[in-house]
């Protein structure tokens, strides 16, 4: 399904109301496996650059990096967040959209069952692709999803978006 100024929101995931302010209650976290997140973030980011590097400066010339290339860049959050039963693991970015004039904020839920066996076959050409792609561009300043916390008992989890005015609303979003 897809909103106004890019909101891009799978199926399942709504809004449950708005706030002015608020915080969503901390989950617990696993950190069992965020050692091999951190090695897969790693190694997807080092395919990427070795696949995708060599033919993009094979099709045009070297350009100089400029301040619209700085905001367009993806900054990936330090934090990965395990659901509480380690199925599934959430991915935070944030990019500048020139386009828009807006900030861009994106949630990647991945599956860790997937991410092992992708770990597991070191000559594997597969990038992982996550289960879902929750894409949001709904404020003039970011970031625009905050406070991404599990349920309990990992049925799904919840965050606050940016609305056009600037509140705070929260969303469930149930990846099962």
């Amino acid at each position: 399904m897809t909103a106004n100024l890019n909101s891009n929101v799978p199926k399942g995931i709504k809004p449950v109301f708005s706030v002015a302010s608020g915080t969503v209650t901390e989950s617990c976290i696993s950190k069992q496996f965020l050692g091999w997140i951190a090695i897969a973030s790693l190694v997807m980011a080092v395919c990427e650059l070795l696949a995708v590097g060599p033919a993009l400066a094979a099709q045009r010339p070297l350009k100089r990096f400029t301040v619209a290339d700085d905001i367009g860049i993806s900054q990936v959050s330090s934090e990965v967040m395990f659901s509480p039963d380690d199925r599934f693991f959430i991915v935070q970015s944030d990019r500048g959209r020139l386009e828009l004039n807006r900030a861009e904020s994106s949630l990647r839920v991945y599956s860790t069952k997937e991410i092992n066996r992708l770990l597991s076959q070191p000559d594997s050409q597969e990038e992982p692709s996550p289960l879902w792609t929750i894409t949001k561009s709904t404020y003039k300043d970011g970031p625009i999803i905050d406070n991404v916390r599990w349920l309990d008992d990992s049925s799904g989890f919840m965050f606050l978006a940016k609305t056009e005015s600037g509140n705070d609303q929260l969303f469930l979003a149930n990846p099962h």
